[in-house]
């Protein structure tokens, strides 16, 4: 019998143990959610002079680490912005975290404007400007891609737009050399923008027949100085 409520005392004790574990773990958890919280919003107030309100933070493991999950939003701009890293990157944010993903959706939405003006049909579309970050550009203002294009687009690391389009590829000659000229007005229109530099374009069509895979690194060596010579951007 004072064997058995040994055991009982025992077992009661490690219990206790893995109750106060289990719980500090939690609060642990907690305290460094919160912590991430803080820290991402005061970052973004103090870059982007505005109240910013974080809506939720997730925690995710991962076999190098515990990763989170923060969304935002900020006074004055449209959308809810996620931050996704490790732990210890939420201490020192990437300078362009935030207004890149902003930068992303305009230039998105300036490549549909364009697109749809110049007679394409889209399926889908996704341009993204990679802009470096030792130019000096003050983004407390949360200047538009546009502006700062035009401020520093001969500087910009690339621009990348991936375009798939509902249309079939015409099967005819008169046919595709109207996709041509189509697609070369498309460039010239990029040109005037000051896209045309770093241009990485790719344009598929519907029944994938034929992909245009579109470089030009400098308008001085741009190699497509008329509709027939986008014949060498042709992949089939």
């Amino acid at each position: 019998m004072k064997k058995h409520k040994v055991l009982l005392i025992i077992l009661g004790f490690i219990v206790l143990i893995i109750i106060i574990g289990v719980v500090w773990f939690m609060l642990k958890q907690l305290m460094e959610a919160n912590e991430i919280k803080d820290i991402t919003k005061e970052q973004l107030e103090q870059r982007f002079h505005r109240p910013v309100t974080v809506t939720n933070v997730d925690k995710q493991w991962t076999e190098n680490g515990s990763m989170y999950d923060v969304k935002v939003k900020l006074q004055g701009v449209n959308g809810t912005y996620e931050i996704g890293g490790y732990t210890g990157e939420f201490y020192n944010l990437w300078k362009y975290e935030v207004i890149d993903d902003i930068w992303h959706k305009q230039f998105t939405k300036e490549m549909k404007k364009m697109f749809n003006t110049k007679g394409f049909k889209l399926k889908y579309i996704d341009a993204d400007a990679t802009v470096p970050e030792n130019i000096p550009i003050d983004i407390s203002k949360l200047p538009t891609i546009q502006e700062v294009r035009k401020e520093y687009g001969q500087k910009f690391v690339s621009n990348d737009i991936q375009v798939t389009l509902q249309t079939k590829y015409p099967e005819t000659k008169k046919g595709q050399l109207e996709e041509n000229k189509k697609i070369f007005t498309l460039l010239k229109e990029m040109e005037k923008r000051g896209i045309a530099r770093n241009l990485y374009l790719v344009i598929e069509y519907s029944d994938f027949k034929q992909i245009y895979v579109i470089g030009v690194k400098d308008p001085k060596t741009n190699p497509y100085h008329k509709p027939e010579d986008l014949n060498k951007a042709k992949t089939k």
